[in-house]
């Protein structure tokens, strides 16, 4: 297909029903004036034929279009003499002529505002382009994909590795399964994921330090890991380091029962 070619044309049914002239065509005729339409708009709107085409019985180009039609030269004389004209040795249409530049018209006007809006962004983006091969480079696509994964919330693989990570480092090993239930109903982007994850470090950190010494145990006031997810605590501010004393029940130290972790799925917390 060349790229000037007309690929559709506007057909108004109304027009060519309420057009006297075809009403008053055979069937023939209708024929080879569309058919000729259909030439014209492939011919950049013309189609050659002699000047003396319609006065003559044994003419070349009639006979040609008539073949082309699958027609008689009579039904080709009889539409070209009522709905085309000859000139300059060639059948043309004011119609298809209209079409045709109404279509080149829009092509350019097309052309034209492409031109401009790339010469605008060529004189005012310069720099941002430069910029954009540079981000874009092989060289900085990793740290850019970090970027965006560090903002974009976590799959189900990646949360099922992290909940590994987080009760290795986690210090009370209590109720694995209904922590790892709402570890992973957790909604986190991967920068959030990183801050939890760090809190769990730091929590290991004041246990070991002993801040949650008892009479009863080492942990007797670190908080159960669901509790701990479900308060959100997490998201506190690190305690800052080197008070080695005991903090006594900070966190509360209840022991989740089955009719409370019931609750808590019916009540939305532990998804």
């Amino acid at each position: 297909m060349a790229k000037d070619e007309i690929t559709w044309i506007k057909l108004v049914p109304s027009r060519f029903i309420s057009d006297v002239e075809l009403q008053l065509m055979s069937a023939a005729e209708r024929g080879v004036a569309f058919w000729l339409w259909m030439l014209l708009y492939c011919n950049k709107g013309k189609l050659k034929c002699s000047s003396n085409a319609l006065a003559s019985q044994n003419d070349f180009d009639v006979k040609n279009i008539a073949m082309m039609c699958n027609s008689s030269e009579n039904d080709v004389r009889n539409v070209v003499a009522t709905k085309f004209q000859i000139k300059d040795g060639f059948i043309v249409s004011k119609k298809v002529d209209e079409v045709l530049s109404e279509s080149q018209s829009r092509i350019n006007k097309a052309v034209k505002a492409a031109k401009a809006k790339w010469g605008k962004q060529k004189s005012s983006n310069g720099q941002a382009d430069a910029k954009d091969m540079l981000t874009h480079s092989p060289s900085n696509a990793k740290q850019t994909n970090k970027q965006t994964k560090k903002h974009n919330n976590i799959n189900t693989k990646e949360k099922t590795a992290a909940f590994e990570e987080f009760w290795k480092n986690y210090p009370r090993k209590t109720g694995k399964p209904v922590a790892e239930k709402k570890f992973k109903s957790l909604k986190l982007t991967g920068q959030e994921l990183e801050k939890l994850q760090a809190a769990v470090k730091n929590l290991a950190a004041q246990a070991e330090a002993g801040k949650f010494t008892g009479e009863k145990s080492p942990l007797q006031f670190c908080p159960n890991p669901l509790t701990w997810l479900n308060q959100g605590r997490y998201l506190d501010e690190p305690e800052p380091q080197g008070d080695n004393t005991p903090q006594g029940n900070q966190y509360g130290t209840h022991e989740a029962t089955e009719a409370e972790i019931a609750e808590l799925e019916r009540q939305g917390l532990l998804l």
